[in-house]
């Protein structure tokens, strides 16, 4: 298969794991804890700061500024959530997504043996028990499982990229090294002795004038 083919098939399925492993913890958590979440963010909205403030909590624990966003539409459709707190709640929420973009990857390293480790425990704790809350805690680790495994394969999947751009720049380089070198001799200026006894013939020397 073609190298550049093999690529953008672990990406795409990179980013397919991420995206599904991100909705597990999201309906892991809605389906035991929304009520809470609800409360939480309700009773955080008295000003701009603990709105935002709650934003952010809510999407860290959530894993998605979009879960954030439904559960404050659904606040706002009561009618009891000013416009302004509302911005505030969302753009915590923005903030959250990057915090948790940023964490899970730069925590690539860990996830080669956390991940295996939350897969295991989140499948014995999804088996085991029928009941909704550790049911869906099983659910929840095995959405992180699969958040860290897909940031694995999206890293090893983007590695050729980088060299391949590392190659280009370091040629890029040595041409213009290259280049600069060639113009520098052809600019340089002549001296005007070595020039003069270069076309003499030979036997024929100069005689200094008195």
């Amino acid at each position: 298969m073609n190298p550049s083919t093999l690529v953008i098939l672990n990406l795409l399925g990179g980013v397919a794991l991420l995206l599904w492993g991100v909705r597990m913890v999201r309906t892991g958590i809605l389906r035991v804890w929304e009520d809470q979440l609800k409360h939480f963010i309700e009773y955080r909205l008295g000003n701009r700061f603990t709105a935002y403030t709650a934003g952010l909590l809510a999407t860290l624990l959530l894993g998605s500024g979009t879960a954030t966003a439904l559960i404050v539409t659904n606040i706002a459709s009561t009618g009891t959530l000013p416009t302004m707190l509302g911005f505030s709640v969302l753009l915590g929420a923005n903030a959250g997504s990057s915090l948790v973009t940023w964490v899970v990857a730069s925590g690539s390293n860990i996830a080669i043996w956390t991940s295996p480790v939350f897969m295991f425990i989140g499948y014995v704790i999804f088996q085991s028990s029928e009941e909704l809350k550790p049911h869906n805690v099983g659910r929840v680790l095995i959405g992180l499982a699969l958040m860290l495994l897909s940031l694995h394969m999206i890293s090893d999947a983007t590695t050729p990229l980088g060299q391949a751009s590392a190659a280009t720049a370091a040629r890029a380089a040595s041409s213009t090294c290259t280049n600069d070198a060639t113009a520098s001799v052809a600019t340089a200026p002549a001296d005007p002795a070595r020039s003069s006894s270069a076309i003499q013939p030979p036997g024929v020397y100069q005689v200094p004038g008195p």
